[in-house]
């Protein structure tokens, strides 16, 4: 069954006012709808994927995306899609089945409920029955156009162009919130001024009208408004939800939202875009790295370093009109009319991928295209798609050792594989094989019939029960026999048959667990010898390595080629820098290094140990080499940095100095301490990284910089670090989605305030400050399952039989 879970994606973009294009990441990959497809990045093997009618879509059109557990819900212009990524599974849903006419705008998820909002209406999917509920004006929703559903707790708020409506659940009545009345200045009504679209941004929902934003509390039911000074709310293009925060893209200008601040800026960087014919921007999911179409070109600014790099045909750009963006990692995507372009940092280069297609002919047809899916289709609604199937098979160290490759017993075997056999009349069979997660393996097939057949679906081999309101929808695993059977006519609202029928039988394959860590303090000790400095990272950019600003625009890096290295574009071949002659590749800074400009020092980051490097810069008005090292000697490399701990806590560091006798000798003897107070100044310290920087460029005798090196002082480190942003848990392959995670008694969101490794256990908070709001650090709580496939949990049997006389039947007596 397609159940509601909590949801992974991290950031969204949404495409205003048509919603022509949307972006969800979800499950590892990048996943954007389109007019004319849906399309998935897969960034682990840099793979693209493209879906639509031929796949099993309704249509190419794409109007919004959700996901929850396995199930992506894809919006479409008559429906609605579900895809079941573990077994390929597509249900479609249009105004046939129930749900209301036009395309989806919105899609959410409450308990055993999925709502979808569309131009006409709202619609409610109940998961135990498999039926949907069309909810207008006559069952109390105010409004037509769904912009935005927000469930909470016990509630469930819809926005609409006339403003909020709140629907109770369990009661079953709705309340209207009107937004106060529009624009003071130009005195329009509030029923004059409907809301343009709506959205969530944390725990807030947000309307946008013409003359101002509004923020909805939806526990105090109040508004907040926030004027639109210069801009009107028809002048959006496209809106950027990210976190708590959120980005409007207007024409001529960027809009940014901060959530800390609670307040609503313009972009003031948007300055430096060599036009302000804004036609698409796009934001790195770190909110670092933005990407802007101009009139005059495509240009990459990146935040933490401040530099601008700009695209254009004579850099490789390709020649096409620039209207749509899509960061995918550091790099971004477009669509033109006929290709999906993207650019790859790594490579420094564009691709190109086609996009969907429509069927040029009827009848029988074969494909193996990625574009267009791999599927047989035998005609008259039968069908065979294979469509996101991968297999792969490794050796370890094939070559080399001259043995016979393919005589290889046991070779490393990955394979992810789904089949789904449409039989035509929307009856259908999936299958699917997955052993790609090491030591589990996956398996299984499904039916699902017709709404109007009495087997409703029949399952074998591993099947997921999820919590529901039944007690055959207990939240477990199982590996068995399951199905489900109606017989008789259906009402007309709820969609309930006489009688219902359920019933799975098989071995339990997973087992609830809860774990809880401490809020608490870690200790740390170190000792680092006087030679152990740190190398090849740090790198003084003026002569006499005076820790002074520096006075240079950009500052660009350069590394010798290794001998035989293919030169790729943008290389600088046979040229001199710095007085040294060779072919130099240049590197990105805020990906390859950083410049402190303060103090005239620049770091490596990543790969480190390039054997030649120099830099070229302007300063004072004049053009500034400097050679940083060569094959011969490390001219500007500095010396004096040491790694002493790490995310230490500055009040609790303690640091010796001892001699070759243990003897220990002051830090202001080293010029660490000035003030005597027996403790290093904070001006030497990193603490997030654990660094000690000395004054001096070579602080200790000249042996500890000498090759082979002479260790003659100890520096010895005791501290205590803040409380630790990763956990290892005791269990193994958890359950996907099925983790419930709590800090202080507060649930978090998954994608948004923590990744886990399902596989490995490995739990990591990625919100600055939600699990180290405190010092001593948070008590922490996961309760989930793990596959107890191996464990022989036990059998699980259940039937269930439902009957509804009272809704099916009526006689009447004259």
């Amino acid at each position: 069954m397609l159940c509601a879970m909590q949801p992974a994606g991290a950031q969204t973009s949404v495409h205003f006012p048509d919603r022509s294009y949307s972006t969800l990441s979800f499950g590892g990959s990048l996943w954007i709808g389109t007019p004319r497809g849906l399309y998935r990045y897969r960034s682990e093997d840099n793979v693209w994927s493209a879906y639509g009618p031929q796949n099993g879509l309704l249509s190419s059109a794409i109007t919004s995306l959700e996901a929850h557990g396995d199930v992506l819900w894809i919006g479409q212009d008559r429906g609605v899609t579900a895809l079941d990524l573990r077994s390929n599974t597509m249900l479609h849903y249009d105004s046939t089945k129930g749900i209301a006419a036009g395309p989806v705008r919105a899609t959410a998820f409450e308990e055993d409920y999925v709502w979808t909002g569309s131009t006409s209406a709202a619609s409610r999917y109940d998961n135990l029955i498999e039926e949907w509920q069309r909810i207008g004006p006559a069952e109390g929703l105010t409004g037509g156009t769904v912009h935005a559903i927000v469930p909470t707790n016990d509630r469930v708020f819809i926005a609409t162009e006339r403003g909020v409506n709140e629907y109770d659940p369990r009661h079953e009545r709705w309340r209207m919130f009107a937004p106060p009345a529009g624009d003071t200045k130009t005195s329009v009504a509030a029923d004059a001024a409907p809301i343009l679209d709506a959205f969530s941004a944390g725990s807030w929902l947000w309307l946008l009208r013409d003359g101002e934003l509004l923020r909805f509390d939806m526990t105090a039911r109040v508004f907040s408004p926030y004027a639109l000074k210069d801009f009107r709310g028809s002048d959006v293009r496209e809106i950027i939800v990210s976190g708590s925060g959120f980005w409007l893209v207007t024409e001529d200008n960027l809009w940014q939202y901060d959530a800390t601040a609670d307040a609503l800026r313009p972009f003031l960087e948007i300055e430096q875009l060599p036009d302000r014919d804004l036609r698409a921007v796009a934001l790195s999911s770190d909110g670092d790295t933005f990407w802007f179409s101009t009139a005059s070109g495509l240009t990459r600014f990146t935040r933490g370093s401040g530099s601008w790099t700009y695209f254009t045909a004579a850099s490789g750009l390709p020649e096409i009109s620039i209207s749509n963006l899509f960061p995918i990692g550091y790099g971004v995507a477009t669509f033109s009319d006929d290709a999906l372009v993207y650019y790859l940092p790594s490579d420094d280069r564009w691709y190109t991928f086609p996009i969907v297609q429509a069927a040029a002919t009827a009848g029988p047809q074969l494909s193996l295209d990625p574009s267009a899916g791999s599927y047989v289709d035998f005609g008259g609604g039968v069908r065979l798609d294979l469509s996101g199937s991968r297999s792969a098979w490794l050796w370890d160290d094939p070559f080399g050792r001259d043995e016979f490759v393919f005589g290889r017993e046991d070779p490393t075997k990955r394979n992810d594989l789904k089949a789904r056999l449409d039989l035509g009349g929307g009856r259908r069979i999936s299958a699917t094989y997955n052993d790609s997660d090491y030591e589990d393996v996956v398996y299984g097939a499904e039916y699902r019939g017709t709404r109007e057949d009495i087997l409703q679906s029949l399952q074998w081999g591993d099947m997921r029960l999820e919590q529901g309101g039944s007690l055959l929808q207990q939240s477990m695993g199982i590996f068995g026999v399951g199905g489900r059977a109606v017989y008789g006519r259906r009402t007309e609202r709820y969609g309930r048959s006489l009688v219902d029928v359920t019933a799975v039988s098989g071995h339990k394959t997973t087992a609830r667990f809860t774990e809880v860590f401490q809020g608490r303090r870690r200790e740390g000790t170190r000792s680092v010898s006087d030679a152990n400095w740190i190398r090849r990272t740090y790198y003084a950019l003026r002569q006499d390595r005076r820790l002074i600003p520096l006075e240079a625009g950009e500052v660009r890096l350069y590394r010798a080629l290794y001998p035989g290295e293919t030169p790729s574009r943008g290389d600088l071949l046979s040229t001199q820098i710095a007085g040294f002659v060779a072919d130099w590749r240049p590197l990105e800074e805020g990906t390859n290094y950083a410049v402190d400009r303060d103090h005239s020092v620049m770091k490596i980051l990543g790969e480190t140990g390039f054997s030649t490097m120099a830099v070229r810069f302007t300063g004072g008005g004049a053009t500034v080499e400097l050679l940083l090292c060569d094959e011969t000697a490390q001219y500007l490399e500095i010396r004096n940095r040491y790694d002493i701990g790490n995310a230490i806590l500055p009040s609790t560091l303690e640091i010796r100095i001892v001699d070759p006798n243990g003897n220990e000798v002051p830090l202001a003897q080293f010029g660490l301490d000035a003030d005597n107070d027996g403790r290093v100044d904070p001006e030497f310290m990193d603490y997030s990284r654990g660094e000690l920087r000395f004054p001096d460029d070579r602080p200790f005798p000249p042996g500890a910089y000498e090759d082979p090196r002479t260790e003659t002082y100890r520096i010895m480190s005791r501290y205590e670090s803040s409380f630790t942003s990763s956990f290892s848990l005791k269990k193994r392959h958890i359950v996907r989605g099925s983790e419930k995670v709590l800090v202080d008694g507060l649930p978090v969101t998954a994608g948004e305030d923590y990744i886990l490794d399902y596989t490995s256990g490995s739990l990591v908070f990625t919100r600055r400050g939600r699990a180290r709001r405190q010092p001593r650090g948070n008590q922490l709580r996961i309760h989930s399952q793990r596959d107890g496939r191996a464990h022989h949990a036990g059998r699980h049997n259940a039937f269930a039989l439902r009957l509804h006389p009272g809704l099916c039947y009526r006689r009447d007596v004259s």
